[in-house]
């Protein structure tokens, strides 16, 4: 199989990515850039030069309508894969080129959680303006994170001791279906206690950022459409607000050890 390079790949993204925002924007589903796509518009004027992804944004009410639109009008080679049609509890969406397949051991076990370069796209859920309101939850979703990552994917680095406790938990459940229902089952119980807390925010709660990723809704404002590369994607209406509440100094370059590319893992499939 052929290697595909940092700038392949950024190619590769870039052609999701508008397939992505030209449906967005025929169906009426607003959508935002978040993360380090957005980062990436306003920093570099594209990618960030050493990421391999893309990070997109609906908020909750317009997310089940971006799934039916999508399963129904994606068009080839790109495949939506959502909780509906994977193995995997998955609690957002990806957007991935069939044509590319990702060489990745933590994976190994799990082919339903990324077979290739693909975009995430999370769902926005509404909440308090204030963290405290549901910290609690947050601490349960990590638990169930932990949970779901023990069952679901390889550790290079895994003790004895929690490899013996993930092999009696994929014991205890040993049905796929089971499992899955029950994981996803505690995600809802999650959502729906943060949607209970109060409005004037969205958060993505399946971001890496925590209780950063609470944004205010009067920064979320209404989506806008932000240069990226040799096209346009809609960000949030105060990129600089957003960009501090999630990276502070935001400018600011780091250093190059945590600049982290993980594109050597990804290959053309072979014919």
């Amino acid at each position: 199989m052929e290697k595909i390079g940092i700038e392949q790949c950024h190619q590769i993204l870039l052609d999701i990515g508008k397939t992505f925002h030209s449906l967005c924007v025929e169906y009426g589903i607003p959508y935002y850039m978040i993360g380090g796509t957005m980062l990436g518009a306003v920093r570099h004027g594209g990618f960030i030069p050493w990421d391999d992804d893309m990070d997109m944004g609906i908020p909750r009410e317009h997310f089940d309508r971006f799934i039916q639109v999508f399963s129904e009008h994606l068009p080839a080679p790109y495949r939506l894969v959502h909780a509906g049609n994977t193995k995997y509890p998955l609690c957002f969406a990806e957007i991935e080129d069939t044509r590319t397949v990702l060489d990745d051991p933590i994976k190994a076990r799990n082919k339903d959680a990324g077979i290739g370069i693909y975009i995430d796209i999370f769902p926005l859920d509404p909440c308090s303006d204030r963290y405290p309101a549901f910290s609690d939850w947050m601490d349960v979703k990590t638990r169930i994170d932990r949970l779901t990552r023990a069952i679901y994917f390889e550790s290079l680095h895994r003790s004895a001791g929690k490899e013996i406790l993930r092999k009696l938990i994929r014991l205890l459940y040993w049905r796929t279906d089971r499992r899955k229902h029950l994981i996803e089952r505690q995600y809802a119980g999650v959502e729906q206690a943060v949607a209970r807390s109060g409005r004037g925010g969205h958060i993505n709660l399946y971001g890496l950022y925590g209780e950063r990723e609470l944004v205010l809704d009067t920064v979320w404002g209404e989506p806008k459409l932000y240069p990226f590369a040799d096209t346009q994607f809609y960000g949030v209406a105060d990129a600089d607000a957003f960009l501090k509440r999630i990276y502070g100094d935001y400018m600011k370059l780091p250093p190059v050890e945590k600049r982290h590319f993980h594109g050597d893992n990804y290959y053309f499939k072979g014919i």
